[in-house]
């Protein structure tokens, strides 16, 4: 009996033994050294940026890396994102327990004995910086709070350009100006592990603009002409003082903008300022916890969206999906509007839905929970559209016809049997379409600009610069096509007739519509009728759009003749 005492005893010796790691077998590591950056936006977005470098000195591979926090801190953390040295995506999983949020970074390839691994961090939080009725305080954890050793670690803490600091933990930090803003300096040696904690610091800002971004609403329409008008719809909520407006980023490239309320416009309620807009509230000033919805209406520059890639309609639409800001936006949607006759041949990223209106057109919808600043958005389609094909207003049927047949009897006329075209005969008369393409986009956008006039959105002193811009554009054009022309006609007569035939077309719209501003400045002052004004009016957009039948019927037979 004792004899198997003793020999249990040993057995369960031997196992527990089985169980303990030998002592040369133990994972070692520390952080030789850390540089943390802190990026406080005007809308009290925290960005941290974190690289450390991690030293195994143990004997066993190290597989992961946990940096704790405070529970309250998972509903802040909007993103985070971890590479190695060579710009890998690491895997980083987020847990929480009773009293933390732990983030486990996952390190592969595992780091072996002796090894040294580098690892950048970048982490978005929204809550960090909030309002007390007086002044702004921001509360983080200065030093990542890990279970290793951290032999040196600095950090940066970087405010809006604007920004008093009233009050921070002296011992721990030093204030400096970083890139021309208030910065607090913090350095720190031989940290023992898990030692990180959470200290505050007190700014004043009249410049913030604590805003949460609870939705942003936007829809792209490309029109029948193809021209492009972006309408995005902001609904933030004001968590910081009171604000007698709230500052957007400018669009890029765009200088006129229309704004609206739930009530109507108040584009009279928006300045541009240093590359922002800013929206004042139509009830006056937005209070605190209080939130307001608008929108901005605007032209995007068809010349940077807009790229044609072949002479036969085939287009490149490259849109930058969401706007660019220093906040995250809850949640995100977009609509992409295309005009009826759009055949799309490819997109960059496919879309949560898509669908066909009863008009024809064809919607594309994008939609993200969250919108985080360091990632872009960019959507790239190719398409094929011919909008001049489809940009005529709908007119009786009998004028369709007419039109239909006169295109037809102009063909018979003009057409000769066939006959081989040189390729640089093809070349030439390539060229010549895509001028005539340019010529019209360019007459559209003068019309637009002219429209914008009239309205007020722009001043005449813009106008002017604008139209002298265009103006010389249309010049140059006009002068190649006269050259190309020429040229037509030594490869065929018929070319020569069909370029004069256009141009006729084009300077009887041209006359028609000058007729339709005079008709309407005489009916604005009082020396037309309603009836005989509207009776008039329509003649001439008949007239007009049986003109611009007669350029695209020919623009038509060129393309055919170039294939």
């Amino acid at each position: 009996m004792r004899q198997r005492a003793i020999i249990l005893t040993l057995l369960i010796v031997f196992a527990v033994s089985t169980l303990i790691p030998p002592a040369n077998s133990t994972t070692y590591g520390y952080v030789s050294g850390v540089e943390r950056k802190v990026v406080i936006s005007k809308y009290g977005l925290a960005t941290f940026t974190d690289v450390l470098s991690i030293v195994n000195n143990g004997t066993s591979p190290m597989n992961t890396l946990e940096f704790n926090y405070p529970k309250v801190y998972y509903s802040m953390l909007d993103s985070v994102e971890a590479v190695d040295g060579d710009g890998k995506t690491l895997k980083v999983e987020r847990i929480i327990d009773q009293s933390s949020m732990i983030l486990r970074l996952t390190l592969e390839p595992p780091i072996s004995q002796g090894s040294t691994f580098k690892v950048t961090m970048k982490m978005f939080f929204s809550g960090l910086v909030t309002f007390d009725g007086v002044d702004y305080k921001l509360s983080l954890q200065p030093y990542p709070n890990i279970p290793l050793t951290i032999s040196s670690c600095n950090v940066t803490v970087i405010f809006p350009k604007d920004a008093t600091l009233r009050s921070w933990p002296n011992q721990t930090f030093t204030r400096r100006t970083v890139d021309e803003k208030p910065a607090l300096i913090g350095r720190a040696k031989s940290m023992q592990p898990l030692s990180g904690g959470e200290v505050y610091i007190n700014f004043k800002s009249d410049g913030q603009e604590l805003l949460s971004f609870e939705s942003i609403r936007r829809e792209v329409v490309m029109d029948p002409l193809g021209r492009l008008t972006s309408k995005d719809t902001y609904k933030i909520l004001n968590m910081g003082k009171e604000l007698s407006y709230v500052t957007i980023p400018s669009p890029e490239a765009v200088s006129v903008v229309r704004a609206y309320d739930a009530t109507g416009p108040i584009s009279d309620r928006i300045k541009f300022s240093g590359g922002s807009i800013q929206v004042t509230p139509r009830f006056g000033k937005l209070k605190t916890n209080t939130s307001f919805t608008f929108t901005l209406e605007y032209d995007l520059p068809v010349n940077r969206s807009v790229r044609r890639v072949s002479w036969d309609g085939d287009c490149r639409l490259t849109l930058m999906l969401t706007p660019s800001g220093d906040w995250v936006t809850k949640n995100y949607r977009v609509q992409l509007d295309l005009p009826k006759g759009v055949a799309v041949n490819s997109l960059s990223a496919e879309a949560n839905s898509t669908s066909i209106q009863p008009d024809g057109s064809y919607v594309l919808t994008y939609e993200y929970a969250k919108v985080i600043p360091s990632r872009e958005y960019v959507l790239t389609l190719d398409y094929k559209y011919k909008p001049f094909m489809y940009a005529i207003y709908p007119v009786e049927w009998i004028l369709a016809l007419e039109v239909v047949i006169g295109a037809l009897a102009s063909a018979i006329i003009l057409r000769k049997p066939p006959r081989i075209i040189p390729p640089a005969s093809i070349g030439k008369i390539r060229r010549y379409i895509e001028l005539q393409d340019d010529k019209r986009a360019l007459r559209l956008e003068l019309e637009r600009r002219g429209e914008e006039l009239s309205r007020g959105a722009i001043t005449k002193h813009d106008y002017r610069r604008m139209r002298k811009s265009l103006d010389s554009r249309l010049s140059e054009i006009n002068r190649s096509l006269a050259t190309l022309k020429n040229e037509l006609k030594s490869i065929d007569p018929r070319y020569w007739e069909m370029a004069n035939r256009l141009e006729r077309a084009e300077s009887e719209v041209e006359a028609l519509k000058a007729s339709e501003s005079q008709l309407t400045s005489r009916y604005r002052s009082g020396q037309l009728s309603r009836e005989v004004y509207e009776s008039m009016l329509s003649d001439l957009r008949k007239r007009i759009g049986k003109a611009e039948e007669t350029i695209e019927s020919i623009i038509v037979m060129l393309r055919e003749e170039a294939r």
